[in-house]
């Protein structure tokens, strides 16, 4: 059978992503993950793979990592993504798709370590604390601002 791949590819010094993550919130708490080695938060998520669609590839990864299955996801920002990573130049195309909780699941999706990675876990974070830390990429802070039923496109450089 035949392994679809993640798209993430090396070219010369450069390494081009293609990723979705999800900015799932329930009221004025936002989910995030971290993990030890990285040393910095961010939305959880993955690379999407070869011939797959973003909206599938951030359902997939979000019941991969939480064990949850998301119904509506919706895209509301595209992100072209420089930033360089335990010194790798990156490209990266990201998708960040908006999911709101209801209480039920926000009382389930607590400080749990994440399924397919034993050292990540996921933090339900207040808004106001959430400016705080350091997230990657640091344009996810802004996003409780951000119009969800507008889709934004921005470069970033991180």
């Amino acid at each position: 059978m035949y392994m679809k791949k993640d798209i993430s590819i090396l070219i010369d010094d450069i390494k081009l992503n293609v990723r979705v993550s999800a900015f799932i919130t329930c009221g004025d708490y936002v989910l995030l993950q971290s993990d030890p080695e990285a040393g910095f938060y961010y939305l959880p998520g993955g690379r999407v793979k070869l011939n797959e669609s973003s909206v599938d590839a951030i359902k997939r990864e979000i019941f991969e990592e939480l064990d949850f299955n998301v119904e509506n996801p919706k895209l509301f920002y595209y992100v072209e993504n420089f930033f360089n990573h335990n010194q790798t130049n990156f490209h990266e195309l990201l998708y960040i798709f908006s999911v709101e909780l209801s209480q039920d699941e926000f009382d389930k999706l607590n400080n749990f370590k994440v399924k397919d990675k034993q050292t990540s876990k996921v933090y339900w974070v207040h808004k106001d604390e959430y400016k705080q830390l350091d997230c990657k990429p640091t344009l996810v802070k802004n996003l409780f601002e951000v119009d969800k039923k507008t889709l934004h496109h921005i470069i970033h450089n991180d």
